[in-house]
């Protein structure tokens, strides 16, 4: 793409985001218009975008935006750094908003998404714990990894 034409776009970006009613006139874009936006100018500019996008718009855009085949004309797959890059820019935009629109997409996908940005620990997996006898029971892992 040009540079004059990249340029076009970001003024276009900035009127976009400039606008007093942003919500009304987001929700009014076809997904594949505003997923063009996203592709020039960047997802991490474009978080009041998604912020102001629909339920049904943002299930599009993930259609469209966190699909794709790893060489052409194969299986498509779920691009869970894509995902994890949506998700900053979702927080960074309000955490609030990120927790309402991630809540509107579908779990598996979100699942999918967040289990490999997410690590879980049971602190009671490896904690001391005293019997019902009041023995007090010292954890073998915790043993054995030392101090």
């Amino acid at each position: 793409m040009n540079e004059s034409r990249l340029d076009a776009e970001r003024r276009a970006l900035e009127r976009i985001l400039a606008s007093p009613d942003l919500a009304q006139l987001v929700r009014q874009m076809q997904p594949e218009a505003l997923h063009r936006v996203i592709q020039t100018c960047g997802l991490e500019d474009c978080g009041d975008l998604l912020a102001s996008a629909t339920p049904e718009q943002l299930r599009q855009l993930c259609d469209l935006d966190l699909w794709h085949p790893e060489r052409p004309g194969g299986t498509e797959r779920f691009d869970a750094a894509r995902f994890g890059e949506w998700l900053e820019v979702l927080v960074d935009t309000s955490p609030s908003v990120a927790a309402q629109k991630l809540s509107a997409l579908d779990r598996d996908m979100v699942t999918a998404g967040l289990a490999q940005h997410v690590r879980v620990f049971d602190r009671g997996a490896i904690a001391d714990y005293v019997t019902t006898d009041g023995e007090l029971i010292h954890c073998p892992a915790r043993l054995s990894a030392g101090p």
